[in-house]
Parts: structure tokens; sequence; C-alpha cells
């Protein structure tokens, strides 16, 4: 089955990439070379919103550790999300392989691992809960700021609902227990996991982990949500900054449109590894909503991909020196999950 799914997103991998390569040669490479060369120096100001934008995320995690929150600095905690996301990069696992392995290095930190776990899973939560308030913003803001922009919201919209009810369901199978709750069905239709089943107190532990915040932890959980929310806001003014370096002065509120309309496309192509193609294709349609040039939109998506390489290259350095290997079957090597007590 694992394999299986390997073949189909490294399919959809090489057919996002043909598809970069056709639209960057339609465009032109000439000229996206020229506007990214036009950037110079600027390009490296650019990348100071996405670092912002990152210790906001880092804050928010943060707040979902309660009382372990001390055990560990911020710059530590950074380089373990940064470590994490690189990890939700590079394996076939969209954004779910990187998160125990952040639950991993936080152990190296003294926090219980079923703390760490329950902490992700709990910031992943507000993440997406904040990204959403994000986008309803930004919809709302489209509705008066882009003429015939029907079809486009009304796709966003869909898109929007569907990701409300994901994450409502989610959010409530974590109050009723998550991890137990999906052992019990696995075990009512047959299918076995023995791995699991041997580690059921353990997973118990998990789910009263993340019960117990919910219930008693409401001011980290809001704080948590805030931090993220803005967060989204440092990101949008790192499109602002962009066009504004590229001679394209934009207001703030079409920034926080494109950033909002963005993150739905690249949420939505989660099982193509890094939305290559699509997330571009996306970003093409966005930018000529607002009467922007194609080579405009790729370069725009282009400059993010450098600063995700530069993530991907840190985070990996990261792992390197807390030893740990990731292969494209498991976040973590057998040894070193069975050294984590997982």
């Amino acid at each position: 089955m694992a394999k299986h799914w390997n073949k189909i997103r490294l399919t959809l991998l090489t057919l996002g990439i043909i598809a970069l390569i056709l639209m960057i040669y339609q465009i032109g490479p000439g000229i996206i070379f020229n506007e990214i060369k036009s950037l110079g120096f600027a390009l490296i100001i650019i990348f100071i919103p996405y670092l912002i934008s990152y210790s906001f995320d880092t804050l928010g995690w943060r707040a979902t550790l309660g009382e372990n929150k001390n055990k560990l600095s911020f710059l530590n905690l950074f380089l373990s999300r940064c470590a994490g996301e690189a990890v939700n990069y590079i394996t076939p696992f969209a954004f779910v392989g990187g998160e125990p392995v952040k639950a991993y290095i936080l152990k190296r930190f003294h926090i219980p691992l079923v703390q760490g776990l329950a902490s992700v899973v709990i910031a992943k939560t507000t993440l997406v809960i904040s990204e959403i308030i994000f986008i309803l913003m930004g919809l709302i803001l489209a509705v008066f700021k882009i003429e015939g922009s029907g079809p486009l919201l009304s796709v966003s919209l869909l898109l929007l609902l569907g990701g409300i009810i994901a994450i409502g369901l989610f959010f409530l199978a974590q109050k009723r227990g998550l991890f137990m709750g999906t052992l019990s069905q696995l075990e009512r239709f047959k299918i076995k996991f023995q791995i699991l089943k041997t580690r059921e107190e353990k997973i118990r532990s998990l789910d009263q982990a993340i019960s117990n915040f919910y219930n008693h932890d409401q001011k980290g959980f809001y704080q948590s949500i805030t931090f993220s929310l803005f967060g989204w806001f440092a990101g949008a003014f790192e499109i602002y900054a962009l066009l504004y370096f590229l001679g394209i002065p934009i207001g703030i509120s079409e920034a926080i449109i494109i950033e909002g309309i963005a993150s739905i496309v690249k949420s939505a192509a989660f099982f193509i590894p890094g939305a290559i193609g699509a997330q571009e294709g996306g970003n093409l349609l966005i930018f000529a909503a607002f009467g922007l040039a194609a080579s405009t939109g790729i370069t725009f998506s282009l400059v993010r991909r450098i600063r995700e390489l530069l993530l991907i290259g840190g985070g990996l350095l990261v792992l390197s020196k807390h030893e740990i290997k990731v292969s494209s079957q498991s976040p973590l090597s057998e040894k070193e999950t069975s050294a984590a007590g997982v």
C-alpha cells in the first residue's frame, strides 16, 4: 500500500515538474530571470517577513506546550520546527510526516514524547484554524477588490468550506480521543496494526494529554491561534514586499487576498509533493485576477521556492545535528523510533 502510494506521489511530482517547466517556457525563461535579477539584494530583505512568519508559528507551537515550554529556548524550538517542516517537504507524508520528528527532537530537551506529540497535533490544529480565519478575511476583501472574480471566489469558498468541515471533525475527534478512536475503527473493520496494539497505553496517554490541553489550557489554545494568525499576516507582507521591489506596488488588502487564496491552492494540492506545478498554476490565476503579468506570478512562485529550499537545507542540518535519519518510508528509523519509546 505504501509503495503504491509512493508511486502515485512520484508520478504527480513528475507531472508537476513538467507543468512548471512548461509554464516557465511559455512565459520565457529570460523574462523570469530578469525579474528575479532585478530584485538584487532586496531578495534578502524579502526573506525577512518569512522568518517573522515562521517565528510567529513557532510561538504558536510554544503556546501548546503548557508547563513544558520553558524547558527549551525559542531558538531551539524554532530549529526543531525547521527540521520537522523539512521532513514534510521531502517525504511522502504531505504535512504529517514531520510532526513525529518535531516531537522526537523535543524529547532531547527532556519533554516527554507523549507531551511533544500532543503539542504538534494541537499546534497543527490551531495553525489550520488560524489559516481558515485568514482565508475568510481574504475572501471577504476579494469581494470588494476583484471585479469579475466570481468563479475564482466560488471555488475558493467551496474549498474553504471543505476545510472548515475537515478541521471541525478533526477537532471533535481530538476531544473524544483521536488515536484510540482510530484504533477502535481499525479493529472494527478487522484491520490490525500490531505495533499500535502493543502501544495502546501510550496512545491512550496521548489522547488524554490532548484532551487535558483543550479542557484546562484555553488561554494557550487561543494564544496559539493568535500567534499563528499573525504568522499569516507576515506572509501577506512578504507578498507586499516582493511586489514592491518588483515595481508593482499593491495594498496590504490585496496582499492578504493573494496569500489567502494561494494557501487554499497549496492546501488543496497536499497530495503533490511540495504542491509543485499546482502552486505555480494557482498563483498565475490569482495574479491574472489582479491584472498582473504571468511573469510576475511565476517570479513570485520561484522566489518562494528558493526560500523553501533554504528551509529544507537548514532543517536537514538540524536533523543531522540530532543524528535523526529520515527515509521515504518513515519519518524515523526503526532504531530511533524504538529508542524514543513510540
